[in-house]
Parts: C-alpha cells; structure tokens; sequence
C-alpha cells in the first residue's frame, strides 16, 4: 500500500538500523520530495562507511561524491571530486585533444601573430616550445596519476580491518596519506600552471 517515496524512506530507514559499513545505492533520490532528500543528503554526509552509488542528481552527486568513477567500453576511470571536478577534467581533456589534432594539422604551420606572418625559425622555436610545454604538462599528468592511485592504495590499506589493532602501522599509513595528499595538491598547482 506504500507509494515509490514511501518505499524508499522505508528501506532506507532499515539500513540506517542495520549499521552496515558499505551501502551501494541505485539512484536513492528517485522518488523523493526535497525535505526527504535533504534528510537523506545529511544523512550520508554523516555516515562513516563506505557508500557506492549510482545516481543521475548532479547536485546529489556534488554533496556526497568525493569520488567519481567513468564506466566505458574502454573500462572504468576513477576521478578524485565531486561531479563538477569530474566535468572540468572531461573538459580539459577534451580541449588537449582539441589542441593535438590542430598541432597536426597544416594550419598551424601557418600560423599568423600580430597580423603577420612567423618567420620558419620563429615558427620552429614556437612549435619545439609548444611540444616541450606539452611533455611538462604530460609529466605532470602521470605524476597526479601516480599519486592518486598511491593515495587509493593508502585508503584501501587504512580501511583493511587487518591493521585496526596496530596503531603503529595505522600511523605509517595515515602520514603517507597526508603526504601523498598534500604531493597531490601541489601537483595539481603545477599542472595548472603549467596548463595555463
């Protein structure tokens, strides 16, 4: 006799009883009112497990999300953010690809400044300048990788219930976060800088 809505609050009710530490959630806002949303939203916020969730409500998404992972033919991307992180970087990435099919085009060997014409050494120079920026910007780009799965690696090691007793360990792990993660914030500076 319960409505979708009605349903939803209910099962979502018993979870919350369960105490369970992992939840996988197939679009937990369906079917919702806002109030109901919102209660949801604070909910999760403060629940201390795990959550993996599928969801098509962006904003849903930016509150709780601080992971997103692309599923596609070619496999699964994970992207360390909300939604809207995620969303920059398929920009980004979309304008690099932009940038390298016109680097090999014809055109840009033509390339006009100031209403003239470069000269084919100033064209050369600009050209070898925009490739070593590239290969800096690549670097970068598999430094940022190379943490984020170190960082991944670290969360995974932290949550295994194995070392839960060894405060010595948890400590080791803990700080190599806190390093990896601060290495990444600073990677992403110079990715932006360089980017720029």
């Amino acid at each position: 006799m319960l409505s979708g809505g009605e349903k939803a609050r209910l099962a979502l009710s018993k979870l919350t009883l369960q105490q369970a530490n992992f939840l996988i959630l197939d679009e937990p806002t369906n079917h919702l009112d806002i109030d109901s949303k919102e209660v949801l939203e604070n909910a999760l916020i403060d629940y201390e497990g795990t959550l993996l969730f599928v969801s098509h409500d962006r904003y849903f998404i930016n509150r709780i999300a601080n992971k997103v992972i692309e599923l596609s033919a070619d496999g699964a991307v994970t992207y360390l953010g909300d939604y809207d992180y995620y969303v920059e970087k398929l920009a980004i990435q979309t304008e690099r690809a932009a940038l390298l099919a016109a680097e090999k085009t014809p055109e840009t060997l033509s390339t006009v400044v100031n209403d003239r014409k470069l000269s084919y050494a100033e064209e050369k120079a600009a050209v070898q300048q925009a490739r070593k920026q590239q290969r800096a910007v690549e670097a970068v780009e598999r430094e940022i990788s190379e943490t984020e799965t170190l960082i991944d690696t670290l969360e995974h090691r932290l949550a295994d219930p194995a070392i839960f007793g060894d405060v010595t360990q948890t400590q080791k792990y803990h700080q190599q976060l806190l390093d990896a993660q601060a290495a990444l914030e600073q990677l992403m500076i110079d990715w932006e800088h360089l980017s720029s």
